[in-house]
């Protein structure tokens, strides 16, 4: 996992807008994030909707999508930080994308 610091790292959705600049604005829970699902299988630059234990919900950005798994970049999974992971889309939780 690869963490850095950024301005916007305790905030999933702000920090996602400054790389999917469409991206609504008022999701501030899982409901709302999965209000914008508009696609089910993951492209380079979708923003990934992720289920989490709260009802919040979370959202990463795909940087990379393989033949079993993605590669995701996403603000606050770890608070303050800039954190990428990979892995199956299910094993990451997520639940859909927003592509535009």
């Amino acid at each position: 996992m690869i963490s850095t610091k950024h301005p916007l790292g305790k905030n999933c959705v702000l920090w996602a807008r400054t790389k999917q600049i469409k991206l609504p604005f008022g999701l501030w829970t899982l409901a709302d994030k999965s209000r914008i699902i508009n696609k089910w299988k993951p492209k380079e630059g979708d923003v990934a909707i992720i289920r989490t234990t709260g009802k919040e919900g979370h959202v990463a950005m795909v940087m990379k999508v393989g033949k079993n798994h993605i590669t995701i970049q996403e603000a606050n999974w770890i608070s303050g930080a800039i954190t990428e992971r990979h892995d199956a889309q299910l094993k990451l939780n997520v639940v859909g994308y927003f592509r535009k």
